[in-house]
């Protein structure tokens, strides 16, 4: 590489944080986007608005949408990086296909921005499958001759947010629906029943009445059908069962 070349990487990739750093160590030519000195102009330039930003902002470029990141964007792919970088967008979100391929395809052939509020999309960015959420401004890029490039995506985490707001709209219905129940037994059943209709936040919930005479803990309802074996009509407190309620609790009666 001649001084020109190496200075112009330089140049594009400046920055302290990480990701300039990677970027600069990082052997373009064998990416698909090639050589950094080859690179069109645009993308260049989006590059250096990418790393200079502090919002978590990625660029998907060519046609199969390799992928650059800055380190805002970081935590939102958590075990996927470092690795992310300079691989093909649908190979970093195996999980995620039909959104990649369908927003990010349909972006670049409409040539229209998009603004999505809280997109849900499965991420698997700690060794296991999640439910993410995720509020984007992802844009068309051109390239040098006007067409589109790429896209730039600027995008904020909201999955905490969501959760949350679910989790207390079904603790608000669990309130509302026990408190026009007339009998202990219509309690139970429609606690069963609206925990059953929010299982995105209580994927299920056996529900079981302590007998202090008894010892013993008896189904008094589930939100969900399943074996037996996972949800037997008595626990013995007294000793070790499957769920693990304490024999505390037998002393206590």
């Amino acid at each position: 590489m001649n001084p020109s070349d190496r200075q112009m990487i330089e140049s594009l990739f400046a920055g302290s944080g990480e990701m300039p750093a990677r970027m600069r160590a990082l052997d373009w030519s064998a990416t698909q986007l090639g050589p950094v000195e080859q690179w069109p102009q645009t993308l260049r330039t989006s590059v250096r608005i990418v790393l200079d930003s502090a919002c978590a902002m990625a660029i998907c470029w060519g046609p199969d949408f390799t992928y650059l990141y800055n380190d805002g964007y970081m935590p939102l792919i958590g075990i996927k990086h470092p690795a992310a970088l300079g691989r093909p967008c649908r190979e970093v979100f195996p999980e995620a296909l039909h959104i990649v391929d369908i927003l990010y395809d349909g972006i670049v052939r409409e040539r229209k921005a998009r603004f999505l509020v809280d997109l849900p999309s499965p991420v698997n960015r700690g060794n296991y499958l999640e439910d993410g959420y995720f509020t984007s401004s992802i844009s068309p890029l051109p390239d040098d001759s006007g067409n589109t490039g790429g896209i730039l995506a600027t995008v904020i985490e909201t999955t905490e947010r969501v959760l949350e707001d679910r989790r207390r709209r079904l603790l608000s219905d669990l309130a509302s629906r026990t408190a026009g129940a007339r009998s202990e037994d219509e309690v139970w059943r429609v606690t069963a029943e609206t925990l059953g209709e929010g299982r995105l936040s209580v994927p299920f919930a056996f529900l079981y009445e302590y007998l202090p005479p008894e010892q013993q803990a008896h189904l008094a309802g589930a939100s969900v059908e399943t074996d037996e074996a996972l949800r037997p009509p008595v626990i013995d407190c007294r000793s070790e069962n499957l769920w693990r309620l304490d024999p505390a609790l037998a002393k206590e009666g």
